[in-house]
C-alpha cells in the first residue's frame, strides 16, 4: 500500500509552485546562509503562531536541496507516507480499545489508511508544497493520539507508563503539531470525542473525566483570552482583507462544508481544482437548498451524539470530520475554501462509513469490494497527480474546472510571462478590468518595452481603494518596483510610488507590509527624497527589526546624506543581528564607506 502510494504520486513531483509557495518561500532562498534558521527568517506570518517547525522544514531544503522543488515535494511524499504509518497505529490503537477484536482490528485499519492514502482529494495537499504545513500538523496529530490510545491501553497493567505514554501524547502531539500548523490545537478536543465515543467503557484513571472538562474548557478559555487581548487585530483586520462578514462566511460554510462531504465520499476529479475563489458568497440564510444543507449537516452532528453507545466508531468519525473542521471553517476570517482543509477531517468520514462494514470484513466478496475500490482511488489520484506534474496542463485544468476564477486565470498568465510567450497571456487576459488583470497587462508591457495603455494605468493607481492586497498583487507591484528602477518603465515610477504610499494602510501581514515599505524606499531614493526614503525604510524595519538587511539599508541610505553616526549607528543595529556573517559583502563595503567619511 505504502509502495503504491508513492509510484501514484511520483509523477506530481516535477509540478510548479502555486499561489503561496513563492510569498512563503522566497524569503529563505533570499536569505543569506547564516541567517536561514534564524528566528527572523522562521518566524512566518502564514498563521498566528508562525508555525516555527514547518518553516525549519523549509529552511532544511534551502539548506540541502536549493531551490531543487522537486526535492521539495519529494519530503511531502514522505511525510504522506509517514502520516499513513502512524495513521494505521493509531487506528489499531484506538479499535483494540473499543474491543473490537483483533483481526478485524488489522483489516479496518488498513482498509481506512489505503482509503485515505490513497485518496485523489488528498492529491493537492500532498503536490501543493507550502501545505507541508498541514500534514506535519496532521502526523502529530496521528502520533499524538496514538499515543493516548496506547497509553490508555497500557494503563490498567502499568500505571506509570500508561500516564506517560498519555501525557506525552497529549502535550507533545499538541505542541508539535500546533507548532506545525494552528489546527494541531484541535487535538484535544479529538481526544474527548475518542473519550466520549470508542474509549467511553475502557478502564482509566479515576481523574479523567475531570481531566476531560478542562481539556475542553482550557482552549476555548485561551482562544478567548487571545482574542480578547486584541479583538481587532487578532479577529477583525481579518475581515478588511475579505468579501464577506462573519456570518457571511458562516453561511458560506454550510454549502462548503457539505461539498467537502460530497468530495470525500463520491470522488470526482471534475469537482477538484485546487482554485475556488468562485464560490458563490452565501449573503442570506434563505432558499430550499440551503435549509436542506443545514438539515445535513444538523442531521449528520446529531447522529454523532445518538450513536455514542450503539455505534462509537461512526459517531467518533463524524465527531472527527466536524472537530476537524472547526477553525477552519466557522468564524475565522480565512479563505472560503481549500481541498486541503479536508486533508485530517476526511478521515473522519472514511472511518464512519468504514465501521458499517468492520463485521463483514472477513467475507471474500466485502474484501474484494475494498480492494476494488482502493484501486480505483488510485486510479484517480494517478490522474490528478500526473496534471500536477505538468504546469501547463495544471494551469490550463484549473482554468477548465473554474472558468470564472480570478486566480486561475492569473495563474496560467504567469506560466506564459515566465515561458516569454507575451500573445498567448495577453489573449487570456483580454481586455478586462480587474486590478490583477491590469497589473499583468502592465508588466507585460514593461518587460516588452511597449507603452503603457493609459487604461491599465488608471488601475494601478486605482488599487488605493482595494480592501485587499493579494501575494500575486504584492509580487506584481515589486516585479514593476523593480523595472521602473531600471531602464524599462520608468514611467511607472511616479503613479507606483502613489499607489504604493496609499496601499501602506491597507491591512495585511507583517511580511506584505515588509516589502511594501522596502520598496517605496527604494523608490523615494531614486525620485531623490532622501527624507521619506528614510522614514520608510525605518518603517519597514519595525515589521522585521531582526533582519540585519533592512539595517544596512538605512545605513546606506544614512550615508546618501552625509549622516555619517547614523549610518555607524545602523550598522551596529546591523550587527548585533549577526550581520557581518550574514552579509559579510556588504558588511565590509559599508565599513569601507564610512572609513573614507572619517
Amino acid at each position: 500500500m505504502l509502495a503504491l502510494t508513492v509510484l501514484v504520486y511520483w509523477p506530481g513531483l516535477s509540478g510548479p509552485l502555486l499561489l503561496d509557495d513563492r510569498g512563503t518561500f522566497m524569503p529563505l532562498l533570499n536569505a543569506p546562509p547564516a541567517q536561514l534558521f534564524s528566528r527572523s527568517t522562521l518566524a512566518g506570518d502564514a498563521g498566528p503562531l508562525g508555525r516555527p517547525l514547518a518553516m525549519a522544514t523549509f529552511a532544511l531544503n534551502v539548506h540541502f536541496t536549493g531551490d531543487d522543488f522537486g526535492a521539495w515535494k519529494l519530503v511531502n511524499l514522505g511525510l504522506h507516507v509517514a502520516c499513513g504509518i502512524s495513521l494505521f497505529l493509531f487506528l489499531c490503537a484506538l479499535l483494540k480499545l473499543g474491543g473490537m477484536p483483533r483481526d478485524r482490528t488489522v483489516g479496518l485499519s488498513i482498509a481506512v489508511t489505503a482509503i485515505w492514502l490513497l485518496h485523489p482529494l488528498q492529491v493537492s495537499t500532498v503536490l501543493y508544497t507550502v501545505q507541508r504545513m498541514a500534514l506535519l500538523s496532521s502526523l502529530f496529530v496521528f502520533l499524538g493520539a496514538g499515543a493516548w490510545c496506547w497509553g490508555r491501553l497500557t494503563y490498567p497493567q502499568q500505571q506509570r507508563f500508561g500516564l506517560a505514554l498519555m501525557a506525552l501524547g497529549f502535550v507533545g502531539g499538541t505542541g508539535l503539531a500546533t507548532a506545525a500548523k494552528e489546527t494541531g490545537l484541535l487535538l484535544p478536543y479529538l481526544v474527548v470525542a475518542m473519550e466520549l465515543t470508542v474509549a467511553r467503557r475502557a478502564p482509566g484513571p479515576a481523574w479523567l473525566g475531570k481531566f476531560l472538562a478542562v481539556l475542553a474548557l482550557a482552549p476555548m478559555i485561551a482562544l478567548s483570552i487571545y482574542l480578547g487581548m486584541d479583538f481587532q487585530k487578532h479577529f477583525l483586520n481579518a475581515y478588511y482583507l475579505r468579501d464577506f462578514s462573519p456570518l457571511e462566511r458562516l453561511l458560506t460554510q454550510v454549502n462548503v462544508v457539505v461539498d467537502y462531504l460530497r468530495w470525500i465520499v463520491l470522488p470526482r476529479i471534475s469537482d477538484y481544482g485546487f482554485f475556488h475563489d468562485d464560490v458563490e458568497i452565501v449573503r442570506h440564510a434563505t432558499g430550499g437548498a440551503f435549509v436542506g444543507r443545514v438539515l445535513v449537516l444538523a442531521g449528520l452532528m446529531s447522529l454523532s451524539v445518538l450513536l455514542r453507545c450503539r455505534q462509537p466508531l461512526v459517531a467518533f468519525g463524524l465527531a472527527w470530520f466536524f472537530i476537524g473542521h472547526a477553525l477552519e471553517s466557522t468564524i475565522f476570517g480565512l479563505e472560503l475554501v481549500f481541498e486541503h482543509r479536508n486533508y485530517l477531517p476526511s478521515i473522519g468520514i472514511i472511518l464512519a462509513l468504514a465501521a458499517g462494514i468492520a463485521s463483514r470484513l472477513g467475507s471474500r466478496p466485502v474484501q474484494v469490494a475494498v480492494v476494488a475500490l482502493t484501486l480505483m482511488l488510485a486510479l484517480l489520484s494517478v490522474e490528478r497527480a500526473r496534471l500536477w506534474g505538468d504546469a501547463e496542463s495544471l494551469h490550463k485544468h484549473f482554468l477548465r474546472l473554474h472558468p470564472d476564477s480570478v486566480r486561475a486565470s492569473v495563474s496560467l498568465v504567469e506560466w506564459y510571462v515566465g515561458k516569454g510567450a507575451y500573445a498567448q497571456a495577453l489573449e487570456l487576459l483580454g481586455s478586462n478590468d480587474r486590478p490583477d488583470y491590469a497589473l499583468a497587462r502592465i508588466r507585460i508591457a514593461c518587460l516588452e518595452g511597449r507603452p503603457i495603455k493609459p487604461k491599465d494605468l488608471s488601475q494601478l493607481t486605482g488599487l488605493e481603494s482595494a480592501r485587499r492586497l493579494s501575494y500575486y498583487q504584492l509580487d506584481s507591484l515589486s516585479a514593476l518596483t523593480q523595472e521602473s528602477l531600471g531602464k524599462r518603465c520608468s514611467e511607472l515610477m511616479r503613479p507606483l510610488t502613489a499607489s504604493l504610499e496609499t496601499l501602506k494602510y491597507t491591512p495585511m501581514g507583517g511580511t506584505k507590509r515588509y516589502r511594501l515599505f522596502i520598496d517605496l524606499a527604494r523608490l523615494y531614493r531614486r525620485q531623490g527624497d532622501a527624507f521619506r526614503a528614510m522614514k520608510r525604510i525605518e518603517k519597514a524595519a519595525d515589521f522585521r527589526p531582526a533582519d540585519p538587511f533592512v539595517h544596512y539599508l538605512i545605513a546606506e541610505f544614512a550615508l546618501d546624506e552625509g549622516a555619517v553616526e547614523r549610518a555607524r549607528q545602523a550598522q551596529n543595529d546591523a550587527r548585533v543581528r549577526g550581520g557581518e556573517d550574514a552579509y559579510p559583502a556588504v558588511d565590509r563595503s559599508l565599513a569601507q564607506a564610512l572609513e573614507q567619511h572619517q
